[in-house]
């Protein structure tokens, strides 16, 4: 297995991966218009250079993570929010998720994720044994904000106190 930087071109490949694991995570793609915002959501994400693939032994696409510019309020650091991510169920047994882990945290940069109390396919449980801390409050009452801060931002920027 290989994991790499997505490109523009990884961005249908990614969206039928994406399309597969949609009831984990959960996202709803059962109209024309939610696949379009998606796809489109994906497309953005892979023209930049924060976001990976996991390719097989073919060079097949298996699993990614997304990534996009995060900044929103004065207490968090600047860093990147990973929106989606997964991999083929055929392929897990591979470690793809925690190596696109590794990788985005790579970038010595904050990590930000937001996991819906509906994911049935673990992700809490992954992010915390990656080293993410589940904050206080989110969004929406329906799922969780995790937070990794690498040791560099640790002192100027610390996270949200953990539930």
């Amino acid at each position: 297995m290989t994991i790499r930087t997505a490109r523009e071109s990884d961005a249908i490949a990614i969206f039928r991966v994406l399309t597969e694991v949609a009831p984990e995570i959960p996202v709803r793609l059962d109209t024309e218009d939610r696949q379009k915002k998606i796809l489109d959501r994906v497309e953005e994400c892979c023209k930049g250079s924060i976001s990976w693939v996991a390719l097989d032994k073919s060079r097949k696409v298996v699993g990614f993570l997304l990534g996009e510019e995060h900044s929103l309020g004065s207490r968090e650091a600047p860093g990147v929010e990973l929106p989606y991510g997964g991999v083929l169920k055929a392929n897990r047994d591979d470690r793809q998720f925690s190596n696109l882990l590794t990788n985005a945290k790579g970038l010595g940069r904050p990590l930000y994720a937001t996991v819906k109390d509906a994911n049935s396919g673990a992700m809490a449980a992954r992010l915390i044994k990656a080293g993410f801390i589940k904050q206080q409050s989110s969004v929406f009452p329906d799922e969780s904000t995790f937070v990794w801060i690498p040791s560099a931002f640790s002192e100027c920027y610390p996270p949200s106190p953990a539930v």
